[in-house]
């Protein structure tokens, strides 16, 4: 019996640990001080051996059903992760060597954790300046799910998407958006995205990157009126 006690007290201290990784840590020093109390008492007789391994028990059961959904969906969600990461390179690196577009590549992982669609840059194939990755893989995923709503979906792109990709994923609903290289990674190999950012952050006051003026409001104001009064589709 004493044996299976401290069998069960090593085998819950790994579970724990796997777990919780510090982010609950109230609750895992609490729990970690009352199995030290545990620990400490003196095993004299086989029914106090028996009222501990059952204490044990009772723990156990308890931070399964706190913890255990959500360490199975932490371990879901890295799987899917990382089958998008391999699924977006490879991509990337087929259309790259076909001189169809650049090193980028997107996946979206569905709300059921499965990759929904993989895509990848096509800018140079397509000769359209918006055939980002995660351009593409949002067109890709919304055409087979018959809707504009990516609501609850996941996004991992090979590189950190650029404004218009960012705009593109807060556009389609998505919350949640995994990268592989950082904006400087890609002005390291001659891409502007890092570039782009600096002059939105800046106050977009740069006119030799992009002049922009307002013109005509009164008549624009006209359509937005129309389209408020028909009621239609906010998305």
């Amino acid at each position: 019996m004493k044996g299976d006690f401290f069998r069960i007290k090593k085998h819950l201290e790994i579970f724990f640990a796997r777990c919780v990784k510090g982010r609950h840590l109230s609750c895992e020093l609490d729990y970690k001080n009352r199995m030290e109390r545990v620990i400490g008492m003196s095993i004299r007789k086989r029914r106090v051996e028996m009222g501990q391994v059952l204490i044990f028990s009772l723990i156990l059961l308890g931070v399964l059903s706190t913890y255990g959904g959500a360490f199975a969906a932490d371990v879901g969600r890295e799987r899917a992760v990382d089958e998008a990461l391999e699924k977006a390179i490879i991509q990337a690196q087929k259309t790259m060597r076909e001189d169809l577009g650049g090193p980028f590549g997107a996946a979206i992982i569905d709300v059921d954790g499965t990759v929904l669609c993989v895509a990848s840059n096509t800018v140079l194939g397509d000769h359209d300046p918006t055939a980002h990755a995660e351009i593409n893989a949002i067109r890709l995923a919304a055409e087979i799910k018959g809707t504009h709503d990516l609501s609850g979906m996941v996004i991992y792109a090979t590189g950190y998407p650029c404004p218009m990709c960012l705009a593109a994923i807060i556009w389609a609903n998505i919350t949640e958006a995994v990268y592989g290289c950082r904006p400087e990674d890609a002005e390291e190999i001659g891409f502007r995205d890092d570039f782009i950012y600096r002059f939105i952050e800046s106050g977009r006051s740069d006119s030799l990157i992009l002049s922009i003026e307002e013109y005509g409001r009164d008549r624009c104001l006209e359509l937005f009126d129309e389209y408020a009064e028909l009621n239609k589709i906010i998305y």
